[in-house]
C-alpha cells in the first residue's frame, strides 16, 4: 500500500513516534509496529469541509498531503503524486539520519573505548613513574647511608649514626640493634614520643625475649600493629607491650646473620608494609658496614 487517505474523524487514532519515521495505523499499538519507515505509505489527509482549521490541524500533523472535498480527479492525481514524492524524501532523509545515528553511535562507541584505553594507559604511566621514583628516593637514601658509614672503625659510633639517619625514614619511632655476634643490644636510641612510663631497659628486655628471638629463629622480618595483640607472647609481655607497634629486620651480608633492627613507636599510626620496604632498601648498607668493622677488629685483635 503507497497511500493512506484519512478523514478528520480518524486523526486522533493516528499517532506519531518520536525517534522514526514510522507511524501507527488506527488501532495499532507501539509494541506491534513493524513496519520500517521506508515501507511505510504516503499518509493524505481527508477534509470534511475544508476549513482553514482543518488544514491547519493536517498540517499540524505533518500529513504528506491534504484533500479538501470535493476534489477532481486530476487534481487529486497531482496530489497523490506530490504526497509520494513527499513520503519519498522523507525516506530518503530518514535512511541518511538512520545511518548518521549508527555512524555517531560507532564514533561514541570508538571515543569511550579510546578514552578507557587512555585513561588505564595514563593510570599504568602515573603509577610506574610513581614507583620509578619511589625506588629512586628508596635507592637515594641507600647510597647517602652508605656513605655517612663508610669509613668508620667504632662500631657503637658507626650503629648509633645509622640509627639516626633510618630514625628519620620513620616518624616519632624509636630504634635499636642487636648484634648477633655480640649477642645483645648495642645501640639504642628513643624517639621524641618517648614517655616516662616505658623504661629503656625493660623494652629492651621484652624485645630480645620476644619480637628479636622471633627473627633470630625464622631470618625473617617482622611487623606487628600492636604489641598487646601479638599472640604468641606470653600475656605479661603483650600487658607490657600494649600500644607499642614493632618492626624487626634481619641484618646479613654475605650469606651471613649479621643483626636484628628494631624501630617501634605508639599507635596509632602502627608501622606499615611501606615503611618496612623502605627500610628493607637501608640494611645492606648497614650489613656492609658491620662486617667491614667486624672484619677490621678480628684482623686487629690477631695482629695484637
Amino acid at each position: 500500500m503507497d497511500v493512506l487517505l484519512l478523514q478528520l474523524g480518524e486523526f486522533e487514532r493516528v499517532r506519531r513516534l518520536v525517534k522514526s519515521n514510522d507511524f501507527l495505523y488506527p488501532g495499532e499499538s507501539p509494541s506491534s509496529l513493524s513496519t520500517p519507515a521506508e515501507a511505510a505509505p504516503a499518509l493524505i489527509a481527508v477534509l470534511s469541509d475544508g476549513s482553514i482549521h482543518e488544514a491547519v490541524y493536517a498540517a499540524r500533523l505533518d500529513f504528506d498531503g491534504i484533500i479538501a472535498l470535493p476534489v477532481q480527479a486530476d487534481h487529486l492525481e497531482e496530489i497523490i503524486r506530490t504526497a509520494l514524492a513527499r513520503r519519498k524524501r522523507k525516506t530518503i532523509i530518514a535512511r541518511r539520519y538512520g545511518r548518521m545515528r549508527q555512524l555517531c553511535q560507532r564514533i561514541n562507541r570508538s571515543r569511550r573505548q579510546l578514552r578507557d584505553k587512555v585513561d588505564i594507559i595514563c593510570r599504568d604511566l602515573v603509577r610506574s613513574n610513581q614507583q620509578l621514583t619511589h625506588t629512586l628516593q628508596r635507592m637515594n637514601r641507600a647510597y647517602d647511608l652508605q656513605d655517612e658509614l663508610m669509613g668508620e672503625f667504632d662500631m657503637s659510633y658507626m650503629l648509633h649514626k645509622a640509627l639516626r639517619r633510618i630514625k628519620q625514614q620513620v616518624p616519632q619511632s624509636s630504634a635499636l640493634i642487636y648484634l648477633a655476634a655480640g649477642g645483645q643490644i648495642e645501640a639504642h636510641i628513643s624517639g621524641s614520643w618517648y614517655d616516662s612510663k616505658y623504661d629503656i631497659t625493660q623494652i629492651e628486655e621484652l624485645a630480645e625475649a620476644t619480637i628479636i628471638e622471633r627473627v633470630i629463629q625464622t631470618r625473617q622480618p617482622v611487623l606487628i600493629a600492636d604489641g598487646g595483640k601479638w599472640q604468641q607472647i606470653t600475656a605479661d609481655q603483650r600487658e607490657l607491650l600494649a600500644g607499642l607497634s614493632f618492626l624487626a629486620l634481619p641484618v646479613t651480608a654475605e650469606g651471613e646473620f649479621l643483626a636484628v633492627l628494631v624501630l617501634y613507636r605508639p599507635t596509632p599510626p602502627p608501622l606499615s608494609e611501606k615503611e618496612k620496604d623502605d627500610l628493607s632498601a637501608m640494611l645492606l648498607p648497614l650489613a656492609k658496614a658491620i662486617l667491614s668493622i667486624q672484619r677490621l677488629q678480628h684482623y686487629l685483635s690477631l695482629k695484637s
